[in-house]
């Protein structure tokens, strides 16, 4: 009876841990969902910024969905002895975080895929083919933003003879790829026993469906 009872504890520990996981998951990606409508909105007016300021706002919501992505990555993967190093555990920058990650598990990041109804409980998926932010891109978009949020030196800002861009036709186009990336995604384990898969659906909130599976 002892050992039945211990089977039923470790079992209800591990449906704990995992929804513990899933909970922390969905919370990242529930906040990339509303950053993005965040641009849409600023873009078209709906929040009161100056014009000059727009732009700003937009950039810093991207930067700061790169690294809701990067730490959502490490949540998905905190099985890894590698991940729960305190160098990781205390990690924010998203660059930092991926760069590791791949060499910890070459397939950790997210890859967008097209689900389809096949029967009751199952669901075929297959790769997105559309454009939405890749593993390099992200890096190369986190490192174009955080240079955009800084003012800059007294010599750079002397020397500087163009001036910014009020044209925000750039950050929609990544906040379009973000949610082509994360709206309908899977998140693959290093051993490819397991998945987390996610969706963004359709409304305007912050709603997310955050599910996981294991290989029969």
């Amino acid at each position: 009876m002892s050992k039945l009872n211990f089977s039923r504890a470790s079992k209800r520990q591990t449906e704990q841990a995992n929804k513990r996981l899933l909970d922390q998951y969905a919370g990242f990606m529930s906040e990339i969902k509303l950053r993005t409508f965040a641009i849409e909105d600023a873009a078209n007016g709906v929040i009161p910024l100056h014009s000059h300021f727009v732009k700003e706002f937009c950039t810093l919501q991207i930067r700061m969905s790169c690294e809701c992505v990067a730490l959502a990555c490490l949540v998905a993967h905190e099985e890894l002895e590698e991940t729960k190093s305190n160098t990781m555990q205390k990690a924010y920058a998203a660059d930092q975080i991926i760069k590791r990650m791949e060499s910890i598990h070459p397939r950790f990041f997210p890859q967008p895929v097209t689900g389809q109804r096949i029967a009751p409980g199952r669901h075929h998926f297959s790769d997105f083919e559309g454009e939405y932010l890749t593993q390099q891109e992200i890096l190369t978009v986190y490192a174009r933003c955080g240079g955009q949020l800084h003012k800059g030196s007294l010599k750079s800002l002397k020397t500087k003879t163009k001036a910014s861009s009020n044209d925000l036709l750039e950050e929609l186009s990544i906040a379009q790829k973000i949610v082509s990336l994360l709206g309908s995604h899977a998140t693959l384990s290093r051993d490819e026993q397991s998945v987390i898969l996610c969706n963004f659906g359709q409304t305007r909130d912050g709603a997310v469906h955050v599910s996981s599976a294991r290989a029969r």
